[in-house]
């Protein structure tokens, strides 16, 4: 069993976080993309039974769960998945592709910057550089990169 480090539940009325984690997915393969969506697989008692739940979330247990991420908590919970993850890999020739992006951003975004932007030129943008293994069909990393200047 893949120890995660997810934070755990203080509370002896809190869920299971890979409960939580696993009702939040399925609220979002259900077309959920906001916390009050979530309210419609709370009373859905079809997807308790399936998943054998005792009780199911509702949108505030997720707030307040998510609130106890840090970046240093994210960091580690994503290295032991990652780490689970490519151990369960057979790595043997594997083409790793590197595709650099423009991502076109309005308003103030933090980090945007005007360069080069093929849709818009002189607009602001990212240019995050994107880790492919197609085999897989996977992203393997993303890092965030500066606009190219003129």
């Amino acid at each position: 069993m893949l120890d995660a480090g997810l934070p755990a539940e203080q509370s002896n009325r809190g869920y299971d976080p890979i409960q939580l984690i696993n009702n939040f997915w399925v609220s979002i393969w259900g077309g959920g993309n906001r916390f009050e969506h979530l309210e419609v697989t709370h009373q859905d008692k079809v997807e308790q039974n399936i998943f054998g739940w005792e009780k199911m979330a509702g949108h505030k247990a997720f707030q307040r769960y998510f609130k106890k991420f840090t970046e240093g908590i994210n960091n580690g919970v994503f290295r032991n998945i990652f780490e689970w993850f490519f151990c369960q890999i057979k790595f043997d020739r594997y083409t790793l592709d590197l595709d650099p992006m423009v991502m076109t951003r309005y308003g103030e975004q933090e980090g945007a910057k005007r360069g080069y932007n093929p849709k818009k030129r002189g607009g602001l943008s990212h240019h995050p550089l994107m880790a492919f293994v197609a085999e897989l069909r996977m992203v393997v990393n993303i890092w965030r990169c500066c606009p190219r200047f003129r």
